[in-house]
């Protein structure tokens, strides 16, 4: 990998500068010249640790800070905990006669660190290139412990006072200073013991999210060139080739190779640097068919038809196995509708469930899904996300926009850990977003239910997380549903609507009460999906407060009509008034009381003039009675003859002719 090279830019370009007139000048680095290509593959299942001197377990060595380095890279000290399964690495060599080092594995490697208080700790560097006893140094990118957020501040102290420079800070508060070898930065390390793996601290230099170095985009680099071996490195040293290639090296494919300048006699030869490409599987189809007693044909097929996503350890069983297996927990969707938008959705009314907002999901086919949330921040957002991941599953990828709870904290360590890639709309174009038009959608059909059932506004979040389930359960005639419902297209099979067509939004029901064992009035709202078994329902009291409960029926449309029903209604609908009501919202209006609907998401009024897809046919139809009399009066037209009577006009004459059939 070309970041095994700890070459500043300041070094590099005095090295060009310096070319001519002191051709002994030598780039000091950890481990240039301790590599070895000896092995061509790296066997997994017989893999076994590099022996160490009992003056290099003591002594350690040195995990150095490359910044120009794309990828963690383990040397023969670091403890090999568990290999990533499918990511290998292939190297080019440094020159012609070394060749190339193949099938390099990614594992999540160990480190003790010794502290000034005597204190040890262990040091994880997951998602490592290991290369094990070819190299007696280890390299960690100060990119990869960002994005876990560890701090890596490499200004030496002789030039700056602040208090942060030359440390490494840990999510946890523990700071590790920051050492130099000239000025190269690292922090001394060795090869933990069995017992210290097992009780020692740990501190997480790199999480175990599946480490795409191209996940940063342009936010670090913008490569400008790209630079061959036949490319002058004078010629091309203003757009500084060496950072803008290796900050954009991806190490799951290949990529292209990047001579450093090398002093040989008196004059600078260029080297090929370390360029990686996917390698092999994990399985050969010959071992799988031996394996699983199939056909090596079959076994081919399946291969390429497949994944192998899983975690395998060295054998050395120095710990229990890891359980979480991210990507394998959920269901992956697809990706022709699994490319999915969120955004958030800002209320000015607290909901009786104290929620001040909510994020939508949406992959712009008609699909739904509203989580209300208690606040904006990143740990309230990245629990939406996770219960998303619960309750639908893995999405392809999902688009935001730039705020900072979709970029940081929780939300962005679930969308590594799970392998979703992420983007994000340009500033101040929220159109690129189609969690945009979503979210005005479901707006708009939450509101047109609760105004026409007087419910309080602080209802909001059970309406809008009913109504957006609703809406992902309506064919609406859109062409690429081909006449199904979106949330057929998105979980494969056909949704029972049951809950929705047995109760209507605030409707009047009865409920069971346990303590008075009779039956008591509530309204309905919605289904409770997580409460119980199956047809489980949230209901509202007249105390204001509200329950889940199974055994509710709805109130027939004749008994609401008796004076026993209106008097009891009226009485509880006063007490919800009085505890939950709309006056009770500091944003309600006295002179336009309904605007407390549209001012609750700063909505013009205006908004409601917008055509929804699902249309207005069930106002507009009249639906006649049947009755048995009816049907029997139609037994008389069995077997009968239609008449056609047929008329044409001919020289301003009427003429009318009979035709029987």
């Amino acid at each position: 990998m070309a970041g095994l090279f700890l070459l500043s830019r300041r070094l590099f370009q005095g090295l060009l500068l310096r070319s001519t007139c002191t051709p002994t000048y030598t780039i000091r680095a950890f481990i240039t010249t301790k590599i070895s290509a000896a092995r061509t593959s790296f066997d997994i299942e017989s893999f076994v640790h590099p022996n160490l001197t009992s003056h290099e377990h003591e002594h350690g060595t040195r995990l150095g800070i490359d910044s120009w380095a794309d990828t963690n890279c383990a040397g023969k000290h670091a403890f090999v905990e568990e290999f990533v399964v499918d990511k290998f690495v292939t190297a080019g060599g440094f020159s012609a006669s070394l060749g190339t080092i193949s099938d390099l594995p990614i594992a999540n490697v160990l480190y003790a660190y010794d502290a000034d208080d005597s204190k040890t700790y262990i040091i994880e560097c997951n998602n490592s290139i290991y290369l094990g006893d070819r190299m007696d140094d280890s390299l960690m990118n100060p990119i990869q412990a960002e994005e876990s957020d560890v701090r890596v501040d490499t200004r030496p102290k002789r030039y700056y006072s602040d208090p942060h420079a030359q440390s490494i800070t840990f999510p946890c508060g523990t700071v590790i200073p920051v050492e130099y070898d000239g000025a190269l930065p690292f922090i001394p390390i060795r090869r933990p013991t069995a017992d210290e793996i097992h009780t020692c601290p740990r501190l997480i230099m790199s999480a175990k999210f599946p480490w795409d170095p191209s996940i940063p985009g342009g936010n670090f680099s913008q490569p400008r060139s790209v630079f061959s071996t036949s490319t002058s490195i004078l010629d091309s040293v203003q757009d500084d080739p060496v950072g803008s290639s290796l900050m954009s090296l991806h190490f799951l494919s290949a990529v292209q190779s990047t001579p450093i300048l090398h002093p040989h006699e008196d004059t600078f030869k260029s080297l090929h640097a370390m360029n990686s490409y996917k390698s092999k599987e994990s399985i050969s189809p010959e071992e799988m068919a031996r394996l699983l007693k199939i056909g090596l044909k079959t076994a081919q097929r399946t291969l390429q038809a497949t994944t192998s996503k899983f975690i395998r350890t060295t054998g050395a069983l120095s710990r229990r196995f890891k359980t979480d297996k991210a990507q394998l927990q959920y269901k992956q969707l697809s990706r022709i509708f699994g490319k999915f938008y969120c955004d958030y959705l800002k209320v000015n009314a607290t909901s009786i469930r104290g929620y001040k907002g909510g994020v939508i999901y949406t992959n712009g086919l008609g699909f739904y899904k509203f989580l209300p949330c208690e606040n904006e921040t990143s740990e309230t957002t990245g629990r939406t996300l996770r219960y998303f991941l619960h309750v639908i599953g893995l999405p392809y990828s999902l688009h935001s926009d730039n705020h900072g709870n979709f970029k940081d904290g929780l939300f962005k360590r679930l969308m590594r850990k799970f392998g979703i890639y992420q983007t994000f709309t340009e500033p101040h174009l929220p159109w690129q977003n189609r969690a945009e038009p979503a979210i005005g959608e479901v707006k708009r059909y939450a509101r047109k239910i609760m105004m026409s059932t007087d419910t309080p506004i602080r209802l909001w979040c059970f309406c809008y997380e009913y109504t957006a389930d609703l809406l992902s359960l309506l064919a609406t005639g859109r062409f690429d549903l081909q006449g199904r419902t979106p949330y057929e297209m998105i979980m494969h099979y056909t949704p029972d609507i049951s809950e929705y067509v047995s109760f209507g939004w605030f409707q009047w029901c009865y409920y069971f009460d346990e303590d008075s064992k009779s039956k008591k009035i509530c309204r309905w709202l919605g289904p409770a999906h997580e409460v119980g078994q199956s047809f489980c329902h949230w209901v509202l009291l007249s105390n204001g407060n509200f329950i889940a409960r199974s055994s509710v029926i709805p109130i027939p449309d004749h008994e609401l009509e008796s004076d026993e029903l209106k008097r009891r209604t009226k009485i509880f609908m006063d007490c919800i008034h009085e505890k939950i009501g709309n006056t009770k919202v500091p944003i309600y209006n006295n002179i336009y009381p309904q605007r407390v609907y549209y001012d609750a998401f700063d909505d013009p009024v205006e908004d409601d003039e917008s055509q929804l897809p699902y249309g207005e046919e069930l106002h507009e139809a009249k639906l006649e009675e049947v009755n048995d009399r009816y049907l029997e009066a139609l037994d008389n037209y069995i077997n009968s003859e239609v008449i056609i009577v047929k008329l044409c006009l001919t020289s301003n004459k009427l003429d009318k002719t009979i035709r029987i059939n």
